[in-house]
């Protein structure tokens, strides 16, 4: 796949104004795709259809790259299109216990502008992590539920309708009186608004708004073995010395990596094929602290130098360094990392070689 598929409505809601005669409105979808890609739209429960892109020869650009149009829709509607491989048919995906996902996919709801008075909630229990928010609601009537959370203040349109700038997550659920709505990969000790809209078949809408902190995240490791695989002396045991340090930064902005936190260990008496336990026994410890998007992600860097001076031949020191991104799961199970066993192997352009094992934990308070 060259990029990834992308799918964008404007709006992202649709608004029919009732009182001013109209019955329904559109939406207009800009997508980018791979040329092979399908897209799929449907606005009622049921099938999903091939949206018809405008093609005016086998290597148009709008096989890649346009836009189209959503049908009209009534308020109470809810359109969604998706980008699937080439191939899948999403009305016959396979009866397997992980189904193949859609690329990219959005959902459009279309409201009334002034919503006729309910009184859809009817109780609710909120549950937050240091990654994610958890939010159950019971409704006093079947309704469509819309969950979104951002670090930006909500905005009303001046007719009580809610929306913020720029979401951090959203999901959705098609009409029910129960729902348990999830947001994972929030950013440990932020403050953040939520908005979930009620809206039932007929367009009518009502908002819930609320305000919480994800837990702070705290970073533990402790190195628990070093093998040496080769002590980089040929005629006695090496010398050597070690720096394990914690990083912190975004796997997506190579510059964005700092180090927050180190440990070092120096030992002179190495020999190849045997293992030495770091001492003195200690953690790296980093936090409990809030967490930016340049931190989000995590990683051990670890060096290790063997001094060649005095021996047997006379070499320069030999220097190995590497590093290892961090496991860090998101979400209402597995978010904790507890006792979690790992291992680096680092092999020098010289001769020094050796493994690191290390067990860490990533915890929220």
């Amino acid at each position: 796949m060259g990029y990834q598929p992308t799918l964008q409505a404007t709006p992202d809601v649709v608004i029919v104004d009732i009182e001013a005669g109209h019955t329904s409105g559109t939406t207009q979808v800009e997508y980018s795709k791979e040329p092979e890609h399908a897209i799929w739209h449907r606005w009622k429960s049921g099938a999903w259809l091939r949206v018809s892109l405008q093609i005016t020869a086998p290597d148009d650009p709008a096989l890649a790259h346009g836009y189209f149009a959503s049908p009209k829709l009534a308020p109470g509607v809810v359109y969604q299109a998706a980008v699937w491989e080439a191939g899948i048919d999403p009305n016959r995906l396979p009866n397997v216990d992980i189904p193949p996902r859609a690329l990219a996919a959005i959902t459009v709801f279309a409201l009334r502008k002034r919503p006729e008075a309910r009184s859809f909630f009817s109780d609710e229990n909120q549950r937050t992590g240091g990654t994610y928010r958890e939010h159950q609601v019971a409704t006093t009537a079947p309704v469509n539920v819309y969950m979104a959370v951002s670090t930006d203040a909500p905005q009303d349109d001046g007719n009580g309708f809610l929306i913020f700038p720029r979401n951090d997550g959203a999901t959705w659920a098609p009409l029910d009186q129960s729902f348990l709505l999830q947001i994972t990969d929030l950013l440990p000790g932020t403050a953040y608004h939520e908005l979930v809209r009620l809206s039932d078949a007929f367009g009518n809408w009502e908002f819930l708004a609320r305000d919480f902190a994800t837990l702070r995240r705290r970073i533990r490791l402790q190195p628990t073995d070093l093998f040496i695989n080769d002590d980089s002396d040929d005629l006695s045991n090496g010398e050597g010395s070690f720096e394990f340090a914690v990083q912190t930064g975004n796997m997506a902005d190579p510059y964005s990596w700092a180090q927050r936190a180190v440990l070092t260990y120096a030992n002179g008496n190495l020999e190849t094929g045997k293992s030495v336990t770091p001492a003195p026994a200690g953690e790296i410890l980093v936090g409990p602290e809030r967490v930016s998007e340049a931190g989000r992600h995590i990683r051990l860097s670890v060096s290790g130098r063997e001094d060649d001076t005095g021996s047997a031949p006379a070499q320069g020191d030999d220097f190995a360094w590497g590093a290892k991104d961090l496991l860090i799961p998101a979400g209402t199970i597995d978010e904790v990392v507890s006792h979690r066993p790992d291992a680096i192997y680092l092999d020098s352009p010289d001769d020094l070689r050796f493994t690191l094992s290390f067990k860490y934990w990533i915890e929220y308070f």
